[in-house]
């Protein structure tokens, strides 16, 4: 099989749209100016390896989407282990025509569809997609008029002649179980992913910064970062402030208070809301700093490194997952062209591991409780960090309600509230998904389509 691709100069610079038959030898392609095409793949993002040689499918941790060709059948990969990209596809894998994008919008806009504007629970039906952790059966998404979308999450999608099946996942050498190990093989990767993106075989190579607050899992992906050579970092101001912690780390901060995020433009803002809950919709106030770049981050922290275990097995299934932090920033990031990188979630196949080390003897003089992480903290108190100044309860980088109903597109969302026949209904019990139950909030996802639906017209 072989590519025919075309550049949309107008679209988000890595957003891809693609359409084969099966019965063809053809896999037709629209896409931004920052997807790479070569003869059997395409891909945007980074992973750790070789960015010359694109093995991206066999990677640790990649942090991006593309599409491998193989002599009979289409590999669609999304961020492996990540739940930051996805692919969205027909949801049958028996149909002659497939048609797949990077981008839940591109998708319904290219294929006709829409999002049912009766369902206002499209935030639940992604938590329980990653909830369900890789399976083997392609999960879907109802949309208007009784169509679905497959949604492809967190390992691949092959589809061929006799239909589509889960790709398995690639083996690793994992860490062994003690605090050694484990730091230096989230080292090790996140050395390779600064090489991969910071490679001259790329068309533009890619800056790479760090996030930092004063909570626990920033200060610690930061030291690792400094140790790389990182020296540039964002930060977010009001509620905590961590331009001192910044200082003896020696990086070149660059600090905004959230406030600025309400006002965002309308255009940014519906960047935010397009996939489900906006919630990270600060980060979008630093477009400057994370062009072209890659993006360290303690996102996902709490998942891996507490004191709480999530994953029930290598297969990423949990029943309490709710970090929908990095899905929400989909569209931004595809006009950005940023990854990515939450380091917390680096190893979480092996949660296991890194439970068996949060609780061994080794880390008892950093554990702090039920809300305390002792891997991070004993990463940053090793590196001199004193321990009062990180580890703290903080909320500057994330946005929920009522708060989110502030700024300047407030009037055009509640406008079109008005067209929703009960912002209220839903399909869910509040005890199985308490957070936004029943809130019109759902709906901003619908909002943001609405204002965005000529983004990915030819």
């Amino acid at each position: 099989m072989k590519f025919r691709s075309v550049v949309k100069e107008h679209w988000p610079q890595g957003a891809w749209f693609a359409r084969w038959s099966k019965s063809e030898q053809t896999v037709h392609v629209l896409h931004g100016s920052g997807v790479i095409v070569r003869a059997d793949r395409l891909f945007e993002g980074v992973w750790d390896g070789d960015f010359a040689e694109g093995r991206f499918v066999e990677a640790t941790v990649f942090t991006g989407s593309g599409i491998r060709l193989q002599a009979d059948s289409v590999e669609l990969i999304p961020s492996l282990d990540f739940q930051n990209a996805c692919v969205f596809v027909n949801p049958d894998s028996s149909d002659d025509e497939q048609c797949a994008s990077n981008s839940l919008l591109c998708w319904l806009t290219q294929t006709g569809n829409a999002l049912d504007p009766t369902w206002g629970d499209y935030y639940i039906d992604l938590v329980r997609v990653f909830s369900v952790g890789i399976v083997d059966e392609l999960p879907t998404l109802r949309l208007k008029d009784g169509a679905r979308v497959g949604v492809v999450a967190l390992a691949g999608w092959s589809i061929s002649a006799q239909g589509g099946e889960r790709m398995p996942s690639a083996e690793v050498d994992w860490f062994e179980p003690n605090f050694a190990s484990y730091r230096a093989f989230i080292k090790g990767v996140m050395t390779r992913i600064q090489e991969n993106a910071t490679s001259p075989d790329r068309p533009k190579p890619l800056g790479v910064k760090t996030t930092l607050s004063t909570g626990y899992d920033s200060v610690a992906v930061s030291v690792l970062a400094r140790e790389l050579g990182v020296t540039e970092a964002i930060t977010i101001l009001g509620r905590e402030d961590a331009r001192e912690l910044g200082k003896r780390l020696g990086l070149k901060l660059r600090a905004r208070h959230r406030s600025r995020s309400l006002l965002l433009p309308k255009r940014v803002v519906h960047e935010c809301f397009a996939m489900p809950i906006g919630q990270n919709r600060p980060l979008a106030i630093f477009d400057r700093e994370l062009t072209d770049s890659v993006l360290f981050s303690g996102q996902g922290g709490d998942i891996t490194w507490g004191m709480k275990r999530w994953f029930e097995d290598d297969r990423l299934r949990a029943p309490n997952f709710h970090a929908m932090v990095l899905i929400s920033q989909l569209e931004h990031r595809l006009r950005v062209g940023y990854s990515l990188v939450a380091v917390g979630v680096i190893g979480n196949r092996r949660a296991d591991r890194v439970m068996a080390i949060t609780t061994s003897p080794e880390m008892a003089a950093f554990q702090e409780g039920e809300r305390g992480r002792p891997i991070p903290r004993r990463i940053g108190v090793e590196a001199g960090i004193p321990a009062e100044l990180f580890g703290q309860t903080k909320t500057a980088g994330a946005i929920a309600a009522p708060e989110v109903f502030s700024g300047l597109w407030n009037r055009s969302f509640k406008k079109f509230l008005r067209s929703v026949p009960d912002p209220t209904a839903t399909a869910y019990r509040r005890e199985d998904y308490p957070n936004f139950y029943a809130s019109p909030y759902r709906w901003t996802m619908h909002w943001a389509h609405e204002q965005m639906k000529d983004r990915y017209r030819d």
